[in-house]
């Protein structure tokens, strides 16, 4: 048994909520965004990496 169920598809809700946000936030500026003082640092982690050469006892 087939039944037909009109129901939104992603691709709509997911333009109509970027289109929400447009309006009540504005556009934006990716350049402020870029220069701005929210950034992070990534770095080596505090462990060692795994050695590529087998080491034997």
């Amino acid at each position: 048994m087939f039944r037909s169920v009109d129901r939104p598809v992603y691709d709509t809700q997911m333009a109509d909520q970027l289109d929400r946000a447009v309006t009540s936030k504005g556009k934006g500026d990716l350049g402020a965004l870029l220069a701005g003082n929210d950034t992070w640092t990534v770095g080596r982690s505090a462990r060692r990496p795994r050695s590529t050469t087998a080491t034997r006892p």
